[in-house]
């Protein structure tokens, strides 16, 4: 639970918060003199109305002080790039996706992911099916997926999810739905579907009665029948490693 109105924060916490800035200099930054995390951002321990105590970032409290309400999943930036910076003036709010954007375009954003994007040999480029089942992410093979891609997400964005259908693990992985229940849904199906011993027992029946060579070199084969030889994990890694893009894409 987040302080959201002004009327929430007792006199004490503003007297409180306002020592803790002692030196509010017109049109540069205030900058915060207690408590900070690692990344620079001042914080302070705040009292809810219901007697509980939480930590909460001193830049939201300043925006809550002097401007007000702060809407549900909301951030509040900094124009300035100053973390311990409480100006209000050079704070405002924006969603989760505008937050990454200014980090970007701040320089302050490294990716986790690295694309390479050269070219698969052997192929033919500029089509969707190169992107999914050969890998390939050059701009041709994107952008050709991207575009057969475009109306299956018009349709998702048009038809939203029913809320009785969250937290069930297909929804994750049809309708590329992110939210607590559906990742905890996949999680556990997942689980359940890759558990120890069924793959052990797989491995004891494949030592019986091999896999025909025909299926191997396929994610099927990896996945069900449990083969762990070098052609079907080369083939399931593709496979998750397309997945990943997919979902990547699809929540973009």
């Amino acid at each position: 639970m987040t302080l959201r109105t002004t009327d929430e924060i007792k006199e004490s916490i503003r007297k409180h918060f306002e020592q803790k800035v002692p030196n509010k200099p017109a049109g540069a930054c205030w900058e915060w003199t207690g408590s900070k995390v690692p990344n620079g951002y001042g914080h302070m321990n705040c009292k809810r109305p219901d007697g509980t105590r939480h930590h909460e970032y001193a830049h939201r409290l300043a925006w809550t002080i002097w401007r007000g309400v702060i809407p549900q999943t909301i951030h509040v930036l900094h124009t300035c790039d100053n973390p311990g910076c409480v100006n209000p003036d050079h704070l405002f709010l924006g969603s989760p996706h505008d937050n990454t954007r200014d980090a970007v375009n701040k320089g302050r954003f490294k990716p986790r992911i690295v694309v390479d994007r050269t070219p698969v040999s052997g192929i033919v480029h500029g089509r969707p099916s190169s992107y999914i089942n050969y890998s390939c992410r050059c701009q041709g093979c994107l952008d050709a997926f991207i575009a057969w891609n475009a109306p299956y997400m018009a349709k998702l964005k048009a038809n939203p999810i029913p809320e009785d259908l969250h937290g069930i693990g297909s929804i994750y992985s049809s309708r590329g739905c992110r939210c607590v229940l559906c990742r905890q849904a996949e999680s556990n199906r997942y689980k359940k579907y890759y558990d120890p011993d069924k793959v052990r027992a797989s491995l004891i029946r494949l030592r019986q009665k091999p896999i025909p060579a025909h299926l191997h070199g396929r994610p099927y084969t990896y996945m069900t029948l449990a083969c762990r030889c070098d052609l079907c994990k080369k083939a399931s890694a593709l496979y998750q490693k397309t997945l990943r893009q997919r979902h990547k894409l699809a929540s973009s």
